[in-house]
């Protein structure tokens, strides 16, 4: 997947940059006092618009929601994702009536597919020259190739002899994709903003740093790569406010747990606890319940490697993760460069969360200053 490769991520830099001033170009409309209580929301938007644009080469139209010409995908887009989080913590026969019975998510659904199954065939008739080129930069031109040549041959077949991928299973690759790569790092930009009304003084080290790389409101690369305290902002935002409660990994052989030798079999699931890692004393020098991005410039910089697993770990750590921590970057440097978070307030800025596909800030609402 070179489209998951820096050499590749970087060549997005200007879209980002304009995507992100697209919302900060909606934010400058309101009144200076006005308190913004759908962040998480509007972070969805930015982050959708900005991976369909990447990704498929396709204009979710998402920063324009309350635009009557607003994308039918992306409204179908936020249907489908509210429903799979109820139904990814509801007993299975709950979920499976839920989805059959629901009409609001089988519009939702019949909508995505249709969409999808177009931009497939679009990417088909392209030029066998053009779609091999694309392939190296476009995910969908990507996920396109691998498509079986016969598929009606291919289902006679028994699956250890089976080549490339079905229609239907490539549709459920690229809408893992589009919910993966919009709804985790919508999220923690969100936990970011929040936290920027709440602690200040981080905030203006970030501007701090950015004013001495650049005087000026033009941001590059170059400068980006130099915003070290950011980069240790963006982390302690992912250990301070984990994404995901965990992960599960099936042991493939016997083993023992080394303290306790407790003993593990093969085909045992195992919840790996993100939360319980990023916040255990026994792994972090400086105090685990304080919000603290210095930790990573001093006692705590070469912390257990297990200890922090915001993208998981092993071979199948998230393949996003660069473009991720890239996306994060940008749209954080972009926004402090012209806006300042404040408080709006400790009822309707209390934090919290609940849990659906991630773990989302629940009471969000900050005033957003121009500067």
């Amino acid at each position: 997947m070179p489209l998951f490769r820096r050499a590749k991520i970087i060549n997005n830099f200007d879209l980002i940059v304009d995507c992100t001033d697209k919302l900060l170009s909606n934010w400058s409309a309101m009144p200076s006092h006005h308190v913004h209580c759908d962040i998480v929301r509007q972070c969805q938007n930015l982050l959708l618009e900005i991976f369909g644009l990447i990704s498929f080469d396709y204009n979710l139209d998402a920063l324009n929601e309350y635009d009557s010409n607003h994308n039918e995908l992306t409204r179908a887009l936020h249907v489908f994702m509210s429903s799979c989080a109820l139904v990814f913590y509801s007993p299975p026969i709950v979920g499976t009536l839920y989805t059959h019975l629901n009409y609001r998510h089988r519009q939702a659904k019949a909508i995505i597919e249709r969409h999808i199954y177009q931009l497939m065939d679009n990417e088909m008739a392209q030029t066998r020259e053009s779609r091999a080129e694309r392939k190296r930069t476009c995910l969908i031109a990507s996920l396109v190739a691998s498509l079986q040549e016969d598929e009606e041959a291919e289902a006679k077949k028994s699956e250890d002899k089976k080549t490339g991928l079905s229609r239907a299973e490539v549709l459920q690759e690229i809408l893992a994709f589009m919910v993966a790569g919009f709804e985790t790092t919508s999220t923690a930009l969100a936990w970011f903003i929040h936290a920027m009304s709440k602690y200040p003084d981080v905030q203006n080290k970030i501007k701090e740093e950015l004013m001495s790389v650049s005087v000026n409101q033009n941001l590059t690369l170059n400068q980006l790569d130099s915003l070290v305290y950011l980069d240790c902002v963006i982390n302690e935002i992912l250990r301070f406010y984990p994404i995901t409660s965990g992960t599960v990994r099936t042991l493939t052989a016997d083993d023992r747990l080394p303290e306790s030798n407790f003993q593990l079999n093969k085909g045992d699931s195992v919840l790996i606890p993100f939360y319980n890692l990023a916040h255990n004393t026994q792994h972090w020098s400086i105090d685990t319940e304080s919000f603290a991005p210095e930790r990573f410039l001093d006692k705590d910089k070469n912390h257990h490697p297990y200890a922090l697993l915001p993208f998981g770990g092993g071979h199948r750590q998230c393949i996003g993760q660069a473009l991720a921590r890239f996306e994060l970057k940008v749209i954080i440097a972009r926004m402090l460069q012209r806006v300042t978070f404040g408080d709006g307030g400790p009822k309707i800025n209390s934090g919290g969360h609940f849990t659906g596909l991630t773990m989302q800030p629940k009471h969000v609402g900050v005033t957003i200053e121009f500067s």
